[in-house]
């Protein structure tokens, strides 16, 4: 049986395209308000992680009284944070607009 946790190392992968390269859609926006557009999306998929991080974090470290509402509170919160980002993770079909 393979060791699971042990990484594998030496892996070689094709890069889809260079950081900063911008594809090119046919759609109605200029280059500079694709770039601007990008770079917003970006941003906020960025602080929607972070934010989801942050309530998996928190949600396993309350405690008290209330922990068990909160554990609930930080959980739902999560999944709404995975939900809300997964279409920008995924890709806009700008096509279709």
């Amino acid at each position: 049986m393979p060791d699971l946790a042990k990484p594998a190392a030496q892996q070689q992968a094709h890069e889809v395209h260079p950081f900063g390269h911008l594809v090119r859609l046919p759609i109605a926006l200029s280059e500079t308000a694709c770039r601007a557009s990008v770079e917003n999306l970006n941003q906020v998929l960025a602080d929607t992680m972070t934010l989801r991080d942050l309530y998996k974090k928190h949600h396993w470290q309350v405690g008290g009284p209330t922990f068990h509402q909160l554990h609930l509170l930080f959980d739902a919160h999560y999944e709404q944070q995975v939900a809300s980002w997964t279409p920008l993770q995924n890709g806009f079909n700008c096509s279709a607009a």
